[in-house]
C-alpha cells in the first residue's frame, strides 16, 4: 500500500508513509502543548487551520494538514 500523499510505501498502521506519519504524530503532540502554552481550547481543525497559515511550517506538515482538514 502507498501513502495517500506521496505514494511512498506506507507503514502498516497508518495511511501515511514514515515521513507523513511522523509529521502527523508531531502535530498531535504539539496540539496539546499549544493549548497548554496559550491557555486555549482550540479544536483539532482550528489548530490545523492556524498552522496552515504560518510560513514557518514545513512541507511535510502542510501536506498532512491539507489531508486532515479535508477529512473533517
Amino acid at each position: 500500500m502507498r501513502c495517500i500523499i506521496c505514494e511512498k510505501e506506507r507503514i502498516e498502521t497508518s495511511e501515511y508513509c514514515i515521513y507523513h506519519t511522523r509529521a502527523r504524530k508531531y502535530l498531535q503532540a504539539s496540539h496539546k502543548k499549544w493549548n497548554e502554552a496559550y491557555s486555549t481550547n482550540l479544536t483539532w481543525d482550528q489548530y490545523l487551520d492556524k498552522l496552515s497559515k504560518l510560513e514557518s511550517v514545513g512541507i511535510w506538515i502542510k501536506q498532512v494538514i491539507d489531508i486532515e482538514l479535508k477529512k473533517s
